[in-house]
């Protein structure tokens, strides 16, 4: 059993005096880990902050990579875009139907000038919720 104590020390030291536990549920490394469900391991008798920990360990190992990156960049807000203006407009507070940015509008500019700027390519590129219904924030 010399492989499970060293697996449940990587996780957390303290865990190794729960190894019956995880024998019970033939869990012996991470490759045997991510095959468990979520009410197998609330069904354990370990403290609480280790379910969340190893259900934590196991979504880990259940995610694929590009899908990790996809999710950090949901999890984190976009850098909101500074004011802008068209030349020879005032900066209006107003947030542009187009590009999304603060500073114009996106028709009926001074001089009945349109916005000049590209469309805006999403939540991300605004950080904008109200502007993208489609947008699910988590």
């Amino acid at each position: 059993m010399e492989g499970l104590e060293r697996f449940l020390r990587d996780i957390d030291e303290d865990l190794v005096c729960y190894k019956e536990e995880f024998i019970k549920l033939a869990v012996k490394s991470d490759s045997t880990l991510k095959y468990l469900r979520p009410h197998e391991v609330e069904s354990m008798n370990i403290p609480p902050v280790y379910k969340r920990m190893l259900i934590d360990r196991k979504v880990n190992l259940q995610t694929p990579l590009h899908k990790k990156d996809e999710l950090n960049d949901i999890k984190h807000k976009p850098n909101l875009p500074s004011a802008i203006s068209i030349p020879g407009n005032p900066i209006s507070k107003s947030s542009c139907d187009n590009c999304h940015r603060k500073g114009h509008r996106s028709i009926m500019n001074q001089g009945n000038k349109s916005c000049p700027f590209m469309k805006c390519e999403g939540y991300h590129a605004c950080g904008q919720e109200g502007k993208h219904p489609g947008h699910k924030h988590q």
